[in-house]
């Protein structure tokens, strides 16, 4: 016994291991046996020149996770831009990047971006080179500075994505860091290479670190009540997320009634177009650990699951449950995703089912499968996609992409942008950019036009060929003494026919850029946007139109992102469809810093069109309209302390059109005028939300929302434009206090 006693006696004096507290200082003894990464390079410009500035790293772990230390080296001459934001939001802000392979293979990387006054970003990094901002996951960081130099120190845990599989105690990770000194517009990266790098992730640096597996179990209750203040009606609403990974090759996340409760409205858009808009979804079950199954063709995108049901009032459709599986052996990672929609007022809820498996056959090719299958019980209807993905690297920064899709969709009731059959396409890219003067993107597209993903994924049409390049030309290789400091020249050229062999509009796009060393940046745009085709989808499937060319140009202006007060000022005019002189548009976005930690953003915009071709919804009918578009927004951002969050967004979009000539086409498309009444228009649309959030812990967050809407749609138009704003915020369409609650538990 005295033994014991003697035992717990000297371990209980024995100090305990030192370590490493999160506060930017960098002076922990586990610092100084750290790895340390040099060897930066200049990669924006990509001059590949030495830094003027030195930027050391330092690289540790433990089992909490793992540690990067930022060294920065900046003297007082050079003043440090400290901005603060949204998380995700890009503003101008020194800042450093770390761009993580925790697997090593060279598939998946992910970003953590840390800015000096407070700000942090993080995303998915999928297809080498796509960045998706809407993941966000508990990780953290700290910064402090000297006259002569400011640190960042991170805390990355090993449960915040898979890991590869360790050997004799030491893991393989593949490293992309890199710095932005705001004031001399430069970007120092190691290894030293452009984003736009078509190898990006493969060409990471591969490090070696200590590995220390651990298990997590997370529970994520979430509570939410609302008041309308239109139907005098008060909801309520619970649920919560379950997280599982066992290790780090596997990781299931289970849901119950999830979270879906909007605290972040959507971007305030008009489209008279038939190509739907694509929205971000911020939805938490959906953003985390979806990088396995993204590829070229957007084969699952999750923003259908959960929207408007079809069929009934209802604006979104509430779901009973959701699964998601991600698992890795060996070079074989595979997962599967499923959700269950409750039933609506009117509809039943859909079903939802996602299969991914992906094998890397070597550091060149990498193959997969991707397959969705979704029913929907209202409209008779089930729809199967099943596609193979292959990627192979040439060479550094030369890939190509690959993906063959075969759909089969059952419903009574198709159209020309909603068919049923079995459909068929394929996807070529080629991608060459190894850090050169020359970037450059070619992309073959084959759509037939039973092809349809739309149920579980998204497409802009069915029947297309398409053959698109996008190159970029730069100079770089100015005097220090010189004005400028890059200049880049950008083409994309679009050819396309639908697959019986009609001319589609082809575009043509180019811009040339100038960037000075004092950061203003000047710039015009060319488009050359129709250049004579038939458009087969204006008339909804009711005939095709021919339209003629049109040419627009937009100068535009940037202010350097370091100052105080910044802008983007856009011109643009160009021909309409019958008028020589019938385009033109004005575009402003300021941003003023009014003190460290509030910043005011705005954007105003105005278009005017003298022959707007727009739909009337029936038959081939088409109105000409000489139509005016304004539309404002402005974004205040306070944080007063930390962790606690200020936020007030305001949108508004308004149009009228004045009836011009109504048009039908012929037989050929060509469009003949009419006496077809059609009939004068204006709307208007204001979306107003003041939201407070205070982070609890990580992952963890309360959010108290007021949200205002207002729309207006008057045919006679006899209120003017400008009074559209009034008519905004009288026409009340919603009004609601939100307060919502998400807490994590960490089980384990």
């Amino acid at each position: 016994m005295k033994r014991w006693i003697a035992a717990l006696l000297v371990l209980a004096a024995t100090p305990a291991p030192a370590a490493i507290v999160l506060d930017g200082k960098l002076d922990e003894s586990e610092w100084q046996q750290a790895q340390r990464l040099t060897g930066f390079k200049t990669t924006d410009p990509l001059t590949l020149a030495e830094p003027a500035h030195a930027t050391t790293v330092l690289v540790h772990s433990d089992a909490d996770g793992m540690y990067f230390g930022f060294i920065c080296d900046q003297p007082p001459g050079v003043e440090r831009i400290r901005t603060r934001g949204q998380r995700d939001q890009f503003i101008a802000g020194d800042r450093v990047n770390l761009m993580l392979d925790f697997d090593g293979t060279g598939q998946t990387g992910y970003e953590f971006t840390a800015y000096l006054g407070g700000e942090k970003q993080d995303a998915i990094i999928s297809r080498q080179t796509q960045y998706n901002y809407d993941w966000d996951v508990d990780w953290d960081y700290a910064a402090s500075e000297t006259d002569q130099q400011w640190f960042i120190e991170y805390r990355i845990p090993w449960t915040v994505a898979p890991q590869g599989q360790a050997r004799d105690g030491m893991q393989t990770i593949g490293v992309f860091l890199s710095r932005v000194v705001v004031k001399t517009g430069q970007r120092y990266s190691f290894p030293p290479h452009a984003f736009a790098r078509s190898t990006f992730v493969a060409d990471m640096q591969k490090v070696q670190i200590a590995a220390h597996g651990r298990a997590q179990l997370d529970f994520i209750p979430y509570a939410g009540g609302s008041y309308d203040f239109l139907d005098k009606e008060t909801d309520g609403r619970a649920g919560f997320d379950l997280f599982w990974k066992p290790s780090g090759q596997h990781q299931l996340t289970a849901t119950v009634n999830p979270d879906f409760g909007q605290v972040e409205s959507d971007q305030l858009v008009v489209n008279f177009s038939a190509i739907p808009t694509q929205f971000p979804d911020k939805r938490p079950f959906f953003t985390e650990n979806l990088g396995l199954f993204s590829t070229e063709t957007i084969v699952l995108y999750t923003r259908r699951i959960g929207a408007a049901p079809d069929a009934g009032p209802e604006g979104a459709s509430d779901i009973l449950g959701a699964l998601k599986y991600t698992g890795a052996s060996g070079n074989l990672a595979y997962g599967l995703i499923t959700a269950w929609e409750d039933d609506g007022s009117v509809a039943q809820g859909r079903d939802f089912y996602v299969g991914r498996a992906r094998y890397r056959f070597s550091d060149s090719l990498t193959a997969g499968w991707i397959g969705t299958h979704v029913e929907r019980p209202t409209l008779t209807r089930e729809a199967d996609v099943n596609s193979l993905d292959l990627l192979y690297t040439f060479a550094p920064g030369i890939s190509l992409v690959a993906q063959g899709t075969l759909t089969e969709v059952t419903h009574p009731a198709p159209t020309i942008l909603d068919p049923a059959g079995s459909g068929k396409s394929g996807r070529f890219v080629f991608r060459y950019a190894p850090g050169g003067r020359i970037d450059n993107e070619t992309y073959l597209i084959l759509k037939d036009r039973l092809y349809n993903i739309n149920d579980a994924g998204f497409m802009s049409r069915p029947s297309e060929h398409a053959l698109q390049n996008l190159s970029t030309v730069y100079w770089r290789d100015f005097a220090a003494t010189d004005a400028l400091q890059q200049v880049s020249w950008w083409t994309n050229v679009l050819g396309r026919t639908n697959d019986e062999g009609d001319r589609l509009p082809a575009t043509i796009v180019t811009y040339i850029e100038a960037q000075r060393r004092d950061q203003h940046l000047f710039g015009v745009e060319y488009d050359d946007l129709t250049m004579g085709g038939i458009d087969d989808l204006i008339t909804r499937g009711n005939g095709p139109v021919k339209l003629p060319d049109r040419d627009w140009l937009f100068p535009y202006w940037v202010t350097p992102k370091g100052d105080a007060l910044r802008h983007v000022l856009v011109a643009g005019f160009g021909e309409g469809y019958f008028d020589d002189a019938g385009y033109w548009h004005l575009k402003w976005e300021p941003t003023l810093d009014l003190m460290e930690g509030l910043s005011l953003t705005g954007s105003f915009r105005h278009s005017w069109f003298a022959d707007e071709l727009i739909w009337q919804g029936v038959g081939n009918l088409l109105g000409a309209f000489e139509y005016e578009q304004e539309e404002a927004s402005v974004d205040v951002n306070w944080f007063p302390v930390a962790r606690h969050e200020l936020r007030l967004k305001f949108q508004w979009v308004a149009g009228s059109g004045d009836a011009v000539a109504a048009y039908r086409p012929d037989a050929s498309g060509t469009l003949g005028r009419t006496a077809d009444p059609i009939d004068d228009f204006s709307f208007t649309t204001t979306a107003f939300q003041v939201r407070y959030r205070y982070e609890l812990a990580p992952l963890s967050e309360l959010f108290v929302v007021y949200s205002h809407g207002g729309d207006d749609f008057d045919l006679d138009r006899e209120r003017s434009l400008g009074s559209s704003f009034r008519r905004g915020l009288a026409e009340e369409t919603a009004s609601q206090f939100l307060v919502k609650l998400r807490y994590r538990f960490a089980l384990l």
